[in-house]
């Protein structure tokens, strides 16, 4: 604790020096090791902001008998339908953002990352793994992942085409990704907030907890000086 209270004087002084009056730290959630304890950031003297909800699937758990009966009779109805998952090419990256974009703009959001810099980034890593849910050559659902530690990976962009979202691929694209990193012996797929600034998203909580995750805290500290 010692050298981690000495580290916070250090910023404190220099980020004054630059008329800077707050730090903002966001913690990450119990599915990662190896990080600074909540105690250290009370003791220094932030204040918990507020606690994101966010959720994981346990991967060393026996996955299937944890999903939501729901959930089951999805995933059997898209492989009767012919959906089929696979793990897309790197190739094909400037074909998944168009996708996603597409995607979020039905919904009237926007992509948080350009084509260009996901391309530097999976251009300087092998960290990135592209996955999608096909029905006759035609993507219904798709994500790039993030392997984050060799324990851990991330749902970093998931989006699913509003023409097959009445299908649910979302159930059979997750559950690909479950079974893949599960045989690379990963312990979490990290499924990220369900929450906006503390405040819950029921209807996303409710889905990724159908599909076997569990909850753990995000928190958000600041530290006035």
């Amino acid at each position: 604790m010692d050298q981690f209270l000495s580290l916070i004087d250090e910023i404190k002084i220099d980020l004054s020096s630059k008329g800077i009056e707050a730090l903002q730290i966001k913690q990450p959630p119990g599915c990662y090791t190896d990080f600074v304890p909540r105690e250290f950031f009370q003791f220094a003297g932030f204040e918990e902001k507020h606690a994101d909800i966010n959720q994981q699937i346990e991967l060393k758990s026996n996955w299937e008998q944890t999903i939501h009966t729901m959930q089951k009779r999805k995933l059997d109805s898209l492989k009767a339908e012919n959906f089929e998952f696979r793990k897309m090419e790197n190739e094909e990256l400037e074909t998944a953002h168009k996708f996603i974009d597409v995607c979020r703009q039905a919904q009237d959001l926007k992509i948080n990352i350009s084509y260009e810099l996901l391309r530097q980034l999976t251009d300087s890593t092998d960290a990135y793994d592209i996955f999608g849910v096909f029905r006759e050559g035609k993507i219904s659902s798709l994500c790039i992942a993030v392997r984050v530690t060799d324990k851990v990976a991330y749902y970093y962009l998931p989006a699913t085409s509003p023409m097959f979202r009445s299908q649910s691929p979302m159930v059979m694209l997750i559950a690909g990704m479950v079974d893949y990193y599960c045989k690379l012996n990963y312990d979490f797929l990290d499924l990220g907030i369900s929450s906006v600034e503390g405040k819950a998203q029921e209807s996303l909580r409710i889905f990724k907890e159908r599909m076997g995750a569990s909850q753990s805290e995000k928190s958000t500290w600041i530290l006035q000086f």
